[in-house]
């Protein structure tokens, strides 16, 4: 694990240091767009992480004769909405979301307690272009911002009043291999860690 680790890190480095500096040597046409939005979805993501133990940890006390039933999409629809600085970077704003709940239930189906959790995400991310040519880009997006998570639970079976929490934490969006095909309208895959999944997908328009 920690040699997979090593490999991921010198392969950032390597991005983020060698291919801008290679890239400037070619000249490519500006673009004649100033802002971009994209539309995706992502799997896995860090809030993802975070609501499924929040969900998991709420449901362990239960009585004998009861089990545990989870559901955990971990699909992470986003939204990204970017301005050109110049033709190597551009920034913005973010967002995406995600859900994930638990119930507690007896043998015969009966429902005991439900736990539901939705985390929103919002934040600013910057692009670094690597390359571009010909409608096709590649880049890498970083991003910082906050997860609000809004836990409810309702108890059917048990005394108790049901109960609603607000937690917010920060996230960070690291993703250093992304592509882009496309030049008014195309489509985009990142690769990373962050609010947006392990992998994120979808498409863009520019105007």
């Amino acid at each position: 694990m920690k040699r997979l680790i090593a490999i991921f890190v010198v392969v950032v480095l390597s991005l983020v240091t060698i291919l801008p500096t290679s890239a400037q040597e070619y000249e490519w046409p500006q673009p004649s767009y100033e802002k971009r939005m994209e539309i995706g979805a992502g799997w896995v993501s860090i809030p993802d992480v975070v609501g499924i133990l929040v969900t998991g940890l709420s449901s362990i006390e239960f009585e004998e004769e009861t089990f545990v039933t989870s559901l955990t999409p971990c699909t992470n629809p986003s939204f990204e909405m970017l301005w050109r600085t110049n033709k190597w970077f551009s920034c913005g704003v973010s967002c995406s979301i995600g859900y994930a709940s638990g119930n507690i239930e007896t043998v015969d189906g009966g429902l005991v307690k439900r736990t539901s959790c939705l985390y929103p995400t919002l934040g600013f991310v910057g692009e670094t272009r690597y390359f571009a040519h010909d409608g096709y880009a590649m880049y890498g997006s970083w991003g910082a911002g906050a997860s609000f998570y809004f836990v409810g639970q309702e108890l059917v079976k048990q005394s108790g009043d049901s109960t609603f929490e607000v937690a917010v934490l920060p996230c960070v969006d690291i993703y250093p291999l992304c592509v882009r095909w496309g030049d008014l309208i195309g489509f985009y895959a990142e690769c990373g860690v962050g609010s947006k999944g392990i992998l994120n997908v979808g498409a863009f328009i520019h105007f």
